[in-house]
């Protein structure tokens, strides 16, 4: 399996949020500040992992809901001043694990750039165990966690 991409501009936060209506997280966006919001979302869906990076121009609150059976990781990679994610101030050094389905609240300075890792649980299990790593896929997803 060829592995497929997608990369969107935008010139505004209503165009991504129209878009953001077809992905899989439920998005919604709201603007905390004035001026034009740029954004740009990538996307590559690949057999093992799905990848997605955001970058938004702005400070916003993002509100969504993780996609429902896949475990998902979050890494913040630009945070420029305060940033929340469900209540917790987080910074671009820790590591994000969200509940499978689960609905989360962040708050993002302007310049933010996210990265998401999803991953089908046996497919992560299958890369675990072929690269001799004990960890326990199904103790993932199951709540929200920030790793340090």
């Amino acid at each position: 399996m060829h592995p497929s991409t997608q990369y969107l501009d935008f010139d505004s936060l209503e165009s991504m949020c129209a878009a953001a209506a077809s992905w899989d997280w439920g998005l919604d966006f709201i603007q905390l500040d004035g001026g034009i919001c740029k954004s740009r979302f990538q996307r590559v869906d690949g057999e093992v992992v799905s990848v997605l990076r955001l970058e938004v121009g702005r400070r916003i609150l993002q509100r969504g809901q993780a996609p429902p059976g896949l475990i998902t990781f979050g890494i913040a990679a630009n945070c420029i001043g305060d940033m929340s994610w469900n209540i917790r101030d987080v910074d671009s050094a820790m590591l994000l694990e969200f509940a499978t389905g689960s609905e989360f609240e962040g708050i993002s300075s302007s310049g933010f750039v996210c990265y998401t890792l999803n991953f089908k649980p046996e497919k992560l299990a299958a890369v675990a165990e072929n690269h001799g790593i004990n960890v326990c896929v199904d103790q993932m997803g199951v709540i929200d966690r920030v790793t340090p």
